[in-house]
């Protein structure tokens, strides 16, 4: 194999956000800061929430949680005297997926009606004043399973495809395209320019790692695909590598260079279904196991052979 473990992050741990130097981390209510260098050693322990409580993101100062159905900020200038700033409530169930991209906040959920899900959009430009801008109804009885945003446009991984969402106008979100992919669920998405890589799956384990070309948002079109075998999850995409959680089969290390000549360079089996991963650099972070008990195991990845 081209990757190998190199050791466990923490169990029932999230990361929340990485650049290139540090990695933002919640496990439980303790948030964490760790050095890309070496993600092993002892992270900087930044804040602690309330048990219930799930970052959404951290600045300089500022914490964005969700409590429930309220999504807040906190100034946490003094991590040990947290004070709030602003809270904003969405209807419905609490979120099941949520980002912050620019000033805004995009969370979607159940919104307590039977089969209907939805896809909220906050102002959080003021965050004293965060402002629940529209609710948007996404199809009935299909559960969204993630989001990724790049500019103006939301991609929204759902039961029934890729949801392809312009918010030029943040009131008035505008559905561009829906692309029904392989398989019957499209549970993860990462993006790189124009092209979505799409983790898809179906019953039986039969599973794709899907890419789609959105240069034209209103016409998106499959560019390559990959079958796998164990239900992919999710995907993470670095250079010209896509690593794939592929539930009971492991995460993969599948090479995108040539989109119509996808190559699997790397497998590593799991102790429990990959789930959830992220990828920065040459370190790969799987979540393994179900969420109440899941582990965040780190692997490094060395290149194809």
């Amino acid at each position: 194999s081209t990757m190998d473990w190199i050791g466990i992050v923490g169990e029932r741990t999230r990361i929340i956000k990485s650049t290139e130097t540090e990695i933002v981390t919640q496990r439980d209510k303790k948030v964490s800061v760790r050095c890309v260098r070496d993600p092993l050693l002892m992270p900087f322990d930044r804040i602690e929430l309330s048990e219930t409580a799930k970052l959404v993101s951290l600045d300089e100062n500022t914490a964005c949680i969700f409590v429930g159905t309220s999504l807040k900020f906190l100034d946490i200038s003094d991590p040990r005297r947290p004070l709030q700033l602003g809270n904003c409530v969405i209807p419905g169930n609490p979120p099941g997926a949520f980002l912050r991209h620019n000033d805004l906040v995009l969370a979607t959920n159940w919104n307590g009606q039977a089969d209907t899900q939805q896809l909220h959009v906050i102002d959080v430009a003021d965050r004293a004043n965060p402002e629940l801008l529209v609710s948007l109804d996404t199809p009935r009885g299909a559960t969204n399973y993630d989001l990724i945003a790049a500019g103006s446009m939301v991609y929204l991984a759902n039961a029934y495809g890729l949801r392809i969402i312009s918010l030029s106008d943040p009131r008035a979100p505008e559905l561009k395209a829906n692309f029904r992919c392989r398989g019957r669920w499209v549970r993860g998405v990462d993006l790189v320019e124009t092209t979505a890589y799409v983790a898809t799956s179906m019953h039986g384990d039969a599973s794709w790692l899907q890419l789609i070309d959105l240069s034209n948002p209103a016409s998106p079109k499959e560019l390559g695909l990959y079958r796998s075998a164990g239900g992919s999850q999710d995907v993470a995409v670095v250079d010209q590598t896509a690593f794939l959680a592929d539930r009971a089969n492991g995460l993969l290390a599948v090479d995108v260079s040539d989109p119509t000549n996808l190559k699997r360079v790397g497998y590593l089996k799991t102790d429990g279904r990959a789930n959830e991963v992220h990828a920065v650099g040459d370190l790969v972070f799987v979540v393994i196991g179900k969420a109440s008990r899941s582990v965040l195991k780190l692997a490094q990845y060395n290149g194809p052979r």
